[in-house]
């Protein structure tokens, strides 16, 4: 299964496993919020956050459950400004 999101960026590998491993078990079945996600609320919508280590984040669309963003912990607090948990 061909990654949907550019995990290239992530400069530690076994993030990057972890990252595409969150990825593959939501396409086969796994809800998000079964790996740890919670579901987000900001002004652009919601989304659910899944951690991906201490410093690193994956975003699904809490409608479809498609990844959207894989992003720092920082990127993930201004992308995501004042999330109010559901």
């Amino acid at each position: 299964m061909a990654d949907r999101l550019d995990l290239t960026k992530c400069p530690i590998t076994g993030i990057r496993h972890r990252a595409k491993a969150i990825i593959d078990a939501v396409a086969t079945g796994t809800h998000p919020l079964k790996l740890g996600g919670q579901i987000m609320k900001s002004m652009e919508g919601s989304a659910i956050s899944v951690p991906v280590g201490p410093h690193y984040r994956l975003l699904f669309t809490s409608e479809t459950l498609r990844p959207v963003c894989f992003l720092t912990h920082e990127q993930y607090n201004k992308k995501l400004r004042n999330p109010i948990k559901q």
